[in-house]
């Protein structure tokens, strides 16, 4: 028996297919929440106790002030090769496993779950450099922009090419942690809305909203400690990373 693919709606669709609309789709993201992202990595990079720190409108406001409004945008080169190539491997990947674990027949909400976590780490791990390359660009506070072949140089010159996967491991568990938080989730409030879908025209969509916000929000720790690791000097756990966290903020 045929199981539905959520994301092509009951229809087969090719990996090319999916390839195409995951890295558009990705890269239009990306162009359209630059600033955000950049205000975003700043504020967790920030080291000062919680009642020092400042809130986003402020951190905007000092980026635009002291390196121009363009500086929103730094990182955007490696994070354009990120959110393209990390789009279209996943959207490809995962139209690929769902069609091969139909043959399986497995429950549809554990083999979305599953499917969901395997291609999210797939496409992780081959996209990370670019997501190291774009904290550390948006990271750096000095006027005018760094390029990438000068940030991967230090990169080099600091660990080597494994210094290119600094971070990979809370990556890794926050986006596993991620996707099972999401469709678990998504399924509970999903359930919740039958009773509602008649009355409320865009349940579905609100369902991934909250699916999206409980799952965030459940692992932006994890992305914090990321960030602060992909910007360190020196290779530092994920547990010693958090315990530097609780113990200075």
């Amino acid at each position: 028996m045929t199981r539905q693919d959520h994301l092509g709606k009951g229809k087969q669709v090719s990996p090319f297919d999916a390839l195409i609309a995951g890295s558009i789709s990705g890269g239009a993201a990306r162009m359209l929440s630059a600033p955000l992202d950049t205000i975003k990595i700043r504020l967790q990079l920030q080291t000062n106790r919680y009642k020092e720190r400042i809130n986003p409108w402020q951190m905007a406001q000092n980026i635009i002030k002291g390196e121009g409004i363009t500086a929103l945008w730094k990182g955007n080169v490696p994070a354009e090769a990120l959110y393209v190539l990390y789009g279209a491997i996943q959207f490809s990947s995962y139209t690929y496993l769902n069609n091969q674990f139909n043959r399986l027949n497995l429950n549809p909400s554990a083999q979305t779950l599953l499917i969901g976590t395997i291609s999210g780490v797939i496409s992780t791990a081959l996209t990370y450099p670019f997501d190291l390359l774009r904290t550390r660009m948006a990271a750096n506070s000095q006027p005018g922009f760094v390029s990438v072949s000068s940030v991967s140089r230090t990169i080099m010159k600091e660990h080597g090419l494994k210094g290119f996967y600094l971070g990979f491991v809370p990556a890794t568990v926050s986006i596993a942690s991620y996707s099972g938080i999401m469709f678990c989730t998504y399924e509970w409030a999903r359930e919740f809305s039958l009773r509602f879908q008649k009355e409320v025209p865009f349940v579905e969509g609100f369902c991934g909203f909250i699916a999206g916000t409980v799952s965030k929000g459940a692992t932006f720790p994890l992305d914090t400690i990321r960030k602060r690791t992909q910007v360190q000097k020196i290779k530092i756990s994920l547990v010693e990373m958090a315990k530097r966290i609780l113990r200075v903020q």
